[in-house]
């Protein structure tokens, strides 16, 4: 129960995998391939050096709508530090209730319920023009079940050159020492012990191109990991109007033959200023590989 089976080449099994899903509508829409991509609501999520191209603060919140009593949620804050820095601190919350507790009779007993956090703070600075360097600390929180909880602290680390007004390449690692510890022995008396399970180190790089007058974004990611995986990541964005992006994209396509299955996904935001605000609605379908439905993901953004 509390030591998940890892699958070789494959990253579902193993720590974190609610923090691994992506960040927000926007970047689900694409495919989660924004590693190098600065404009507009940049992610410290997908690599820790982008908050020092952000044009504006920003309050991002996001809730997915998910199947059998899972939920997932997003909440970020971004902001310049002018001249040449950025931060950006967030939450990441996953969890499942209503889960039926039976005793050895098969009897209800309670209903139990899950929950993970994952607090994230990152800062990144501007060195030039074209380079950018960022570190983003991350706080884990897991409480599985009745006195057994695991707390954790995780790094990132990422860079980013823009090669050209229109071209970016960024670079990231993720997860440098985070491992949860579980001590048991509250649980089961005698019969506990204590575990240490690592999460996996995530190595990505992304190139982003912007189409002529700032008409959409077209990037791609590779990322790899300590665990043997490899996953490429595609995503466009298309400015429709003032007002309207369309956008697209596909996860998860992976090299191995343990594939995860790929998700394609599509997207839209709607954007409106006024006042000296900048409200947003964005929205992202995501389609499943092993489920009948799909994943509908909603973001509401201010800028300011």
């Amino acid at each position: 129960m509390i030591s998940p089976q890892i699958l070789y080449a494959q990253l579902a099994g193993s720590p974190g995998s609610f923090s691994r899903v992506g960040f927000g509508a926007r970047g689900i829409g694409m495919g989660n391939a924004l590693t190098a991509i600065t404009s507009h609501d940049v992610a410290s999520y997908y690599n820790p050096a982008l908050p020092a191209f952000a044009e504006q603060r920003s309050v991002n919140a996001t809730y997915s709508f998910l199947a059998l009593d899972r939920r997932l949620s997003f909440l970020s804050y971004t902001q310049p530090i002018r001249p040449t820095a950025g931060l950006s601190v967030g939450l990441i919350y996953a969890g499942v209730r209503n889960i039926d507790g039976r005793d050895s009779d098969g009897e209800h007993t309670a209903d139990y319920s899950t929950s993970e956090y994952q607090f994230f703070f990152a800062f990144s600075n501007r060195f030039s023009d074209q380079i950018s360097v960022g570190v983003a600390a991350k706080l884990y929180y897991n409480n599985l079940f009745r006195d057994a909880t695991s707390t954790t602290v995780g790094l990132d680390v990422g860079a980013l050159y823009k090669v050209t007004e229109s071209i970016s390449v960024g670079a990231a690692v993720q997860e440098i020492n985070t491992k949860y510890r579980w001590d048991t022995s509250k649980l089961f008396g005698r019969n506990g012990n204590t575990t240490t399970e690592l999460f996996p180190l995530l190595r990505r790089i992304g190139v982003s191109y912007r189409l002529p007058d700032d008409r959409g974004i077209i990037a791609i990611d590779l990322e790899s990991s300590n665990k043997g995986t490899t996953i490429i990541r595609a995503g466009t964005e298309i400015v429709a109007t003032e007002f309207f992006t369309l956008r697209g994209g596909i996860d998860r396509i992976q090299t191995e033959k343990n594939s995860n299955g790929v998700k394609p996904s599509l997207g839209f935001t709607l954007k409106k200023g006024f006042d000296g605000l900048s409200p947003s609605l964005t929205y992202a379908y995501v389609f499943e590989p092993f489920s009948g439905g799909g994943t509908s993901v909603l973001s509401i953004s201010f800028g300011f």
